[in-house]
């Protein structure tokens, strides 16, 4: 059993010390999101639509298989797509393109394989500021008319056309039902109704309310 396995499924009194602050980020995240809907806070409007692709959990949930499903299906309808992602969450580096040539300890293994399945067709860009990346992106690759955005479902400042979220209605996906950081969950399951387009690996175990 890996180590996460030990701590997102299961409920310890490291869980119920940490509930509070699961509670706090979910106020925080519906916060944000309701300033930034007043435009109390600005967002920024890219001159390119936008899909954001994102899992419930930490847990990757087949996103990464779905991106590059999604980019190859968008290549042949005839669009020039683009893919912009953090990579490796200890990456601290300016947006710049991931290619073959790249260390995947330093950008990221599935941000790699990424790269190397979508080739130049699709490019894939990095960067600790997903706006600066897309806009360093365009300016590279005029040619790029959509943009996939990998892992933004809570990063409200960039505004998107269209939100896709990946769902595993499994016990694993789910583990112990908190939401970050007693638990594995980005947001609140019942959020789900909110978004544009759920992909489940499982129709059958579960449905939404």
């Amino acid at each position: 059993m890996k180590l996460s396995d030990l701590y997102w499924h299961r409920i310890t009194p490291l869980h119920f010390l940490l509930w509070p602050l699961s509670i706090l980020y979910g106020i925080f995240l519906s916060l944000q999101k309701f300033c930034y809907w007043l435009d109390i806070l600005p967002t920024i409007k890219l001159t390119v639509p936008v899909i954001v692709v994102d899992s419930i959990s930490i847990e990757d949930s087949g996103k990464s298989s779905l991106i590059e499903w999604l980019a190859q299906g968008l290549l042949k309808q005839g669009y020039r797509p683009a893919i912009i992602t953090r990579g490796n969450t200890d990456h601290h580096g300016n947006p710049h393109q991931v290619t073959t040539d790249c260390d995947p300890n330093e950008v990221g293994s599935k941000t790699f394989l990424l790269a190397r399945h979508c080739g130049e067709s699709c490019p894939v860009w990095i960067g600790n500021d997903r706006i600066d990346t897309a806009r360093s992106l365009l300016a590279a690759h005029p040619q790029c008319n959509i943009i996939i955005y990998d892992g933004g479902v809570n990063c409200f400042r960039l505004e998107r056309d269209l939100e896709i979220v990946v769902v595993d209605f499994s016990e694993h996906s789910f583990g112990n039902g908190l939401c970050l950081p007693a638990g594995p969950l980005r947001f609140d399951i019942k959020q789900l109704e909110k978004i544009d387009i759920v992909v489940t690996n499982d129709r059958s175990q579960r449905s939404i309310d």
